[in-house]
């Protein structure tokens, strides 16, 4: 490749106000045409992004009952009623979401079935749902939990073996990838995808000395601040602000300009490595979604991945004096392999620890797992976050 060029896509406009600020209109457009099924959709999907879980069970529970609901409202129901702790509801509506062909669905179903312990049916599920669609890697992810609680790794290692010889990449089928080499012993395996020296980066991008401070002002004074979402890994103490690209001030809109053009370099650090997987899913178009989060105290992130990402990335505007235990610990963040819900598990291979400063950017493969851990003080640890995701052209 001669150079990477990425044609960076504009926020668009159409994305609107948050989600929090659309309820009001959506819940009396509701009210006053309830036969309208689109409204009642628009509605679930508002409540589900502001964090709504309790409203959406209260407010749409019947539509499980009703045999033409949308499949997707479906989901959201069924979704927030695993949140609120209503297992059989969420069970309900989740199986019928997926009946109706939602393939997000067999996800949210198999998990909740293993919450309730029934793993038989999980694991049929989450097969379901990779014949529903082979790049529901989500589903295979919960599978390969199941399979290493129950001591079967050569089983998951054959199937995501054949899975990587059939070309399948992107989401969570690398993370998975990794986990299941390191379960039966292919360090090679594991080496090639999680390399720190090939797909990390740490910099610190040249900055006027005062902007740190004036984009923490910026963030924290912002309308768009709210509570942490539940759905998220960010558990904890804080406020974030989601689509910081769409609703960020100027100087929230410098950092990412200035984003942009490091990933372009990193990229372009790697021209070498074209052949390898994570450098195939290039394109030329991309967008970047990035947000803001203000964590203090107990805050932190558990492990996670960014699916919906090629690259992903954290800039540090601010970073309190830890105070905890171990030492080099409080206020870390960690790289890995995910662990799948093994709470018990915790593979040592290739994991790595960086103890973040002011002006710190990271750039890592979005299928990277990572995690934080709290600083124990109440000051503010102010991070932007942001997913390099690929675009169709005709988008």
């Amino acid at each position: 490749m001669d150079g990477p060029v990425i044609c960076w896509r504009s926020p668009q406009a159409a994305a609107g106000l948050p989600p929090r600020k659309l309820l009001p209109l959506l819940r009396t457009a509701v009210a006053a045409a309830p036969q309208r099924r689109d409204l009642k959709l628009q509605l679930a999907r508002a409540l589900f992004e502001a964090d709504r879980a309790a409203e959406i069970v209260e407010r749409m529970r019947l539509a499980v009952a009703d045999e033409g609901a949308d499949p997707e409202l479906l989901y959201y129901v069924g979704r927030a009623a695993a949140a609120t702790g209503d297992h059989k509801l969420a069970i309900d509506a989740l199986r019928a979401a997926a009946a109706g062909g939602f393939g997000y669905a067999f996800t949210s179903l198999g998990e909740t079935l293993i919450t309730v312990n029934q793993i038989d049916d999980a694991i049929d599920v989450c097969q379901a749902g990779l014949r529903h669609s082979a790049g529901n890697f989500k589903c295979l992810a919960v599978l390969a939990g199941v399979l290493l609680r129950r001591r079967q790794p050569e089983r998951l290692w054959q199937l995501c073996d054949e899975l990587r010889a059939q070309g399948a990449w992107g989401g969570f089928f690398p993370a998975v990838l990794a986990r299941a080499a390191e379960s039966v012993g292919r360090t090679d395996v594991v080496a090639a995808l999680l390399d720190p020296g090939r797909w990390f980066s740490a910099t610190r991008p040249v900055l006027p000395e005062d902007f740190n401070a004036n984009l923490a002002a910026e963030i924290l004074a912002h309308k768009a601040l709210g509570a942490l979402n539940s759905t998220k890994a960010t558990r904890g103490s804080g406020t974030w602000i989601d689509h910081l690209e769409l609703y960020g001030g100027p100087l929230s809109q410098r950092l990412i300009g200035m984003i942009r053009t490091a990933v372009e370099t990193y990229l372009v650090d790697r021209q070498m490595l074209t052949d390898e997987p994570m450098m195939k899913q290039a394109r030329k178009y991309a967008e970047l979604h990035s947000w803001a989060q203000d964590v203090r105290g107990d805050g932190h992130q558990s492990d996670h991945i960014h699916p919906r990402g090629w690259i992903s990335g954290v800039y540090y505007v601010t970073v309190p004096a830890a105070d905890g235990n171990p030492p080099g610990q409080a206020g870390a963040i960690e790289f890995g392999l995910l662990s799948l819900g093994e709470k018990n598990a915790a593979p040592r291979l290739a994991r790595w620890r960086v103890m973040p400063e002011p002006g710190m950017l990271l750039l890592f493969p979005s299928y990277y797992a990572h995690w934080t851990h709290a600083t124990g003080v109440n000051h503010s640890r102010i991070s932007v976050a942001f997913d390099v995701i690929p675009a169709d052209e005709a988008a």
